[in-house]
């Protein structure tokens, strides 16, 4: 049965679960949670065993989960698939250290919608969460040649010229390629969202990309950025 969600209001409070071994894991994701308004109350789990627990028991009550791999008890895949069974309309964001192929992979196979390399700043944290709350696949920008290649892209030539990016496209390129939303790069660079759009167009073209994260490889291989 598909989860009931509360109707939003200015009145109403959300719920997301934080499961991180990392104490000062558990600051960060508070701290970057608290920037998605007071609104928001975070339960941090810092034992793999009392995520288990907490999920089969009160799963449905979250809105979303973050689910560290990396966990002294349980694996970080067994809370997953837990999160997955008991709450299956509600995202999992995966935060890691690990970036080994196979971890990714079976994150993502899974169910995870997410997987952020562990950040150690607590707006690019943020961002990913209001990505992830957008319904978007928050992916940390080194992770993007695995996933490209495990998606059977072919490989890009390295060169070193043949395009030119005007000032305006070539910052909205490296702010993209740190994982920044449109939104927050408009915020960056002090333009509006129409026009960070617009650069972004110009940038698929330049670059002969057909998504963002093509356009971060091929920049990355051509020495752009």
């Amino acid at each position: 049965m598909p989860q009931e969600r509360k109707p939003a209001g200015h009145h109403t409070r959300h719920k997301a679960l934080l499961v991180t071994e990392s104490a000062g894991g558990g600051k960060l994701l508070l701290a970057a949670l608290a920037r998605l308004g007071n609104h928001w109350e975070g339960v941090v789990c810092r034992n793999g065993r009392r995520a288990l627990q907490i999920i089969r028991e009160q799963g449905r009550e979250y809105d979303f989960a973050v689910i560290g791999m990396v966990l002294g008890d349980v694996k970080g895949l067994e809370v997953l698939r837990a999160w997955m069974k008991a709450a299956p309309d509600s995202p999992a964001l995966v935060i890691s250290s690990v970036t080994e192929e196979r971890t990714v992979l079976a994150a993502i196979r899974n169910g995870a919608r997410g997987y952020v390399v562990e950040p150690d700043n607590e707006r690019i944290l943020s961002e990913a969460l209001r990505e992830l709350l957008s319904g978007h696949y928050p992916i940390s920008p080194e992770l993007s040649h695995t996933l490209f290649r495990l998606a059977g892209a072919p490989p890009v030539r390295v060169s070193t010229g043949g395009f030119r990016l005007t000032p305006r496209e070539d910052e909205t390129l490296r702010y993209l390629s740190k994982g920044l939303t449109y939104d927050a790069v408009a915020k960056a660079m002090d333009i509006a969202l129409s026009t960070v759009q617009t650069n972004v167009r110009h940038l698929y073209r330049k670059l002969g990309a057909h998504s963002q994260m093509q356009a971060i490889n091929k920049a990355r291989a051509h020495g752009l950025i």
